[in-house]
C-alpha cells in the first residue's frame, strides 16, 4: 500500500517529488512473495559512457512494483544487484572509501537505515524504532552517517529532523529541531556543514546550511521557486541543486562563496539526484523527459560547457533514482624528483 503525505504547496507534484516523504509498507504476506530478479534483467538497460568514466554507480530501480538496488559498473560494462529485497530498499550511498554502502529498507515494516558491505553482505539495520528513518549519506570520515529520522516526538510525526548516527558507538546525535520536513542532507568535504532540504519556509522548499561549529542556520536557495536535494562539490565550494515549478525540474550550481547561481541541465520533465564525479568535471542525474516508461540516468560536464549539453549514460524502461557514484581517489605525489 502506497501513502503519500500531502504538503500545502504551490506544486504538489514538484514537492512530492522533490521530498519523496512517501511509505510503501510491505506486509509479511508482500515479502513472502518478494519476486526476486531474474537472470538476464540487465538486457534492458542500455549503457553509453561517452566520456570514458570511471567507477560504480548505485541507484534504486522500480522492477517488478518494487525498489532494488543495483549497481552500475563503469569499468566492467555492467549492471548487477546489490540488495534484492525483501521490500522495497532505496537510497543507497557509498562510503568515502567505497567498502561499505548504507540503505533505506522497508523489510522490518517501516523505513529504517542499513549497513552493508559493498558486494551487498554483512546488512545490518542501524535504526531501530517504529518512526520513519531515511536520507542516509555519510559524513566524510566514514565513522558516522548523517540522516533524517522522525524520532522522538510520536505526536510530531508530520515533521522530520536531521540527525548524526556515530557507527561504533551507535550514539545518535539531533543537528536541527524544527518544524516541518527537513531532509536529504549532505555534509561538506570538511564535514563542518550539512546542507539539507526544508519545507518550513512558504512556498515552496528550500535548501538550507547548517554549521555544526556555530550551531547556526542559513539559507542560500529560497524564494518563489522550490529548491531540493543539495550536493556538495568535492571541493566543498559549490552546491548542486534541483530547482523549479511545477513539472518541470532542472539542475543548477551554487557558488558558496559569491551566492551565484548557474544553469546546469535543461531537460523538458524533471531532472534529479545530482551526483558529483570525485574529480568534480562531471555530474550525473536522473530524469524522466524522453518517452513514457523510459528512463535515464544523464552525464553533463561541469565545465567549458555552455550549450549545457547532456548525454545519456544509462537508459531503462524503470524508475531510476538515488545516485551514489564511487570513484577510486587518485593519490597525488608530492615527492621532488
Amino acid at each position: 500500500m502506497k501513502v503519500i503525505k500531502h504538503l500545502n504547496r504551490k506544486s504538489t507534484f514538484f514537492v512530492l517529488l522533490c521530498a519523496i516523504f512517501y511509505i510503501q509498507v510491505a506486509s509479511a504476506s508482500d515479502l513472502k512473495e518478494f519476486p526476486q530478479l531474474p537472470s538476464g534483467f540487465d538486457n534492458e538497460f542500455r549503457f553509453n559512457n561517452r566520456f570514458g568514466v570511471k567507477g560504480k554507480v548505485a541507484f534504486s530501480a522500480k522492477i517488478k512494483n518494487f525498489q532494488r538496488i543495483l549497481v552500475l559498473d563503469l569499468d566492467n560494462r555492467r549492471i548487477y544487484k546489490l540488495i534484492d529485497g525483501p521490500g522495497n530498499n532505496s537510497y543507497p550511498n557509498w562510503s568515502p572509501k567505497g567498502d561499505k554502502i548504507v540503505f533505506t529498507s522497508e523489510r522490518d515494516g517501516n523505513m529504517e537505515i542499513y549497513l552493508a558491505s559493498a558486494d551487498g553482505s554483512q546488512q545490518e539495520r542501524l535504526t531501530k524504532n517504529n518512526r520513519m528513518d531515511d536520507n542516509a549519506n555519510w559524513m566524510p570520515d566514514g565513522k558516522s552517517i548523517v540522516y533524517l529520522s522522525e524520532m522522538p516526538e510520536p505526536s510530531r510525526n508530520l515533521h522530520t529532523n536531521i540527525y548524526i548516527l556515530d557507527l561504533e558507538t551507535k550514539k545518535r546525535r539531533q543537528i536541527t529541531n524544527f518544524s516541518g520536513k527537513n531532509s536529504t542532507p549532505d555534509a561538506s568535504k570538511d564535514g563542518k556543514l550539512i546542507a539539507y532540504t526544508t519545507n518550513r519556509y512558504w512556498p515552496g522548499w528550500d535548501v538550507c546550511i547548517y554549521d555544526l561549529e556555530k550551531r547556526k542556520e542559513y539559507c542560500p536557495l529560497s524564494g518563489t521557486s522550490t529548491y531540493c536535494r543539495p550536493a556538495w562539490s568535492p571541493d566543498g565550494k559549490t552546491i548542486a541543486y534541483s530547482a523549479g515549478l511545477l513539472s518541470t525540474v532542472n539542475g543548477y550550481l551554487l557558488d558558496v562563496d559569491t551566492q551565484k547561481k548557474h544553469d546546469l541541465t535543461k531537460t523538458d520533465g524533471s531532472d534529479y539526484d545530482l551526483t558529483w564525479s570525485a574529480d568534480g568535471e562531471y555530474i550525473i542525474f536522473t530524469s524522466d523527459h524522453e518517452k513514457k516508461d523510459i528512463y535515464n540516468i544523464y552525464i553533463t560536464k561541469v565545465n567549458d560547457n555552455p550549450d549545457h549539453e547532456i548525454y545519456p549514460l544509462l537508459t531503462a524502461p524503470y524508475s531510476m533514482r538515488y545516485l551514489s557514484w564511487f570513484e577510486e581517489q587518485k593519490e597525488s605525489n608530492n615527492d621532488e624528483s
